[in-house]
């Protein structure tokens, strides 16, 4: 099928309510006001799986999109080190050969889940007012393997390094990825914001120079 530039989907894959395996979704959004070529590009979405079921997509506003973001978010979790992110200029077999490898396990806890974005479009050029080296058409894979249950914290975070390992070893793997949720030990902070990476250093020592954000990941400083 034909991308559209007004199209948005994200795959999801996140735990049966029995904990037996993982349910497959997509996150759709329309950006543009003619609905009916939405409803016409759901159906084509729709149409690449066998039985989907497009009952909860329905026009929303950007704050009734967040409540119900909110909703589907617990109140408290576990296990920040259990996240991380790999971003890849395509989805090659062998990358999701390892993505497959992981959903064939059952799920440690309720909260994990593994997503993947794709950045295109205008966001994929070159932006000289952006700080971020990657500006390229990629794609992310969130891999989020926070808990609901304390206990899970262990076994989900071995399980979630262990995925990202394989990922990485596909050799498939971009260099740089997202910030938000990559982890200090995996990431060259001067990568990741390339030619820009001494204005932020500079940035980041004339308004924090007691380090009070020193504790964020990806640290900028040791």
């Amino acid at each position: 099928m034909a991308k559209s530039p007004y199209g948005g989907v994200s795959p999801f894959w996140y735990p049966k309510r029995d904990m037996s395996g993982w349910i497959f979704a997509v996150n759709f959004a329309w950006s543009s006001p003619d609905m009916e070529a939405g409803r016409q590009y759901l159906e084509q979405v729709a149409a690449l799986g066998d039985g989907a079921d497009t009952s909860m997509v329905k026009e929303m506003t950007p704050t009734e999109l967040i409540n119900l973001i909110v909703s589907w978010t617990p109140g408290r979790v576990y296990g920040r080190e259990a996240c991380n992110a790999v971003s890849f200029g395509k989805i090659t077999e062998r990358t999701a050969d390892v993505v497959g490898d992981f959903l064939s396990k059952r799920p440690v806890d309720s909260a994990n889940v593994v997503l993947i974005h794709e950045m295109r479009g205008s966001s994929a050029e070159p932006d000289p007012g952006s700080c971020f080296g990657a500006r390229l058409a990629h794609s992310v894979m969130e891999i989020v393997g926070i808990t609901i249950d304390p206990g899970n914290v262990e076994a989900s975070t071995q399980r979630y390094r262990e995925l990202y390992e394989a990922l990485q070893g596909t050799g498939d793997a971009l260099g740089v990825t997202y910030a938000s949720l990559t982890q200090t030990r995996d990431t060259e902070i001067s990568r990741l914001f390339g030619k820009d990476h001494q204005f932020v250093m500079d940035l980041k020592n004339k308004w924090d120079p007691e380090g009070l954000f020193d504790n964020t990941e990806p640290r900028l400083r040791a």
